[in-house]
């Protein structure tokens, strides 16, 4: 479990997750606390595989399904979107607004979830055996 508890680490994590993929989430509590947690599909870049293919060189990347948790949300809101966000972009993007921290979670169907945090704290691990596709 990689806990996310700076801005770097929230920053790395957003790294992570470009061309990744939202599945489901939940708002719960934890501890008294509302938290979001989520499962998304990412790819692993540092375990790719090259090989050929007859002349062709190529290069295999895995996924793995991701756990990710936000806690001590003060709102959740949900955002419909004219358009899907275009390749490359990542799935999970921050910004600071007024003493909180605003962390955006784009999810299939052109619906963003925008989560309020007033402090950063979460954690993510990467659950399962590796994903391979030809």
């Amino acid at each position: 479990m990689q806990a996310v508890a700076s801005e770097t680490e929230l920053e790395t994590l957003c790294d992570l997750l470009v061309d990744a993929a939202f599945l489901e989430g939940t708002v719960h509590l934890v501890e008294g606390e509302l938290a979001f947690t989520c499962e998304i599909m990412r790819a692993v870049p540092d375990k790719a595989e090259e090989y050929w293919m007859g002349p062709v060189h190529r290069t295999r990347i895995p996924w793995t399904k991701c756990l990710i948790e936000f806690t001590g949300l003060t709102r959740c809101q949900t955002r419909e979107l004219e358009h899907p966000s275009p390749e490359g972009e990542p799935l999970l993007s921050w910004q600071k607004h007024g003493g909180q921290y605003l962390v955006r979670l784009h999810t299939p169907f052109h619906v963003e979830l925008v989560l309020t945090l007033p402090r950063i704290a979460g954690r993510y691990e990467d659950m399962g055996q590796l994903i391979w596709q030809r």
